[in-house]
């Protein structure tokens, strides 16, 4: 976790999840220790879709990248739905509904809407694959093998989600300092 002091709200929610997801992985409990595990992509994905809400809702330019992202620049809508909706709370409705665990759709718009880089490593992908697998297959792999989250590869995720973040809510800073609050 960051050492300084200047961080995002969103980041300081995010260190708490994880130093909690820390504590509690110390029992000695597989079944317990694949669920933290599975959290820790959780914790991730919590703080991207902060971060792009309290974005779109701190700069409506930036909303407007938003819906020139490639994500969404294909979205259509009536003419009528538009003239009898609030533009705002659509786009906030189209964000919580992406799946920000995947990172090769939130990626490309945190770029090209924020002109944030989010730096996907081998690490962070197996991450993401092990909780696939913990989620989706009850924590078997395709071939039927228990994911055993060992003390060291629950550390692994927790230091290697925390690295991804520390860099967003470093760039955030950088680039949109105003828009945020440190703590």
């Amino acid at each position: 976790m960051k050492s300084d002091s200047t961080t995002t709200k969103h980041y300081a929610d995010f260190a708490r999840s994880i130093q909690e997801l820390r504590l509690r992985s110390e029992q000695d409990d597989p079944l317990i220790r694949r669920l933290l595990y599975a959290n820790v992509v959780t914790s991730l994905e919590v703080y991207l879709q902060a971060v792009a809400l309290h974005l779109i809702d701190q700069a409506p330019s930036l909303a407007i990248s938003v819906a020139n992202a490639k994500k969404f620049k294909n979205v259509r809508m009536s003419l009528e739905f538009a003239l009898r909706s609030n533009l705002h709370h659509y786009l906030v409705t189209l964000i919580r509904h992406i799946n920000f665990y995947n990172l090769s759709d939130v990626e490309p718009l945190f770029r090209e809407a924020f002109d944030i880089r989010i730096e996907i490593t081998d690490a962070v992908l197996d991450v993401i694959r092990c909780r696939h697998d913990i989620v989706h297959r009850n924590g078997e792999d395709k071939q039927g093998r228990l994911h055993e989250i060992s003390p060291a590869a629950m550390e692994g995720a927790l230091e290697a989600m925390d690295r991804l973040v520390s860099d967003v809510d470093r760039q955030l800073l950088e680039r949109f300092g105003a828009l945020f609050t440190p703590c």
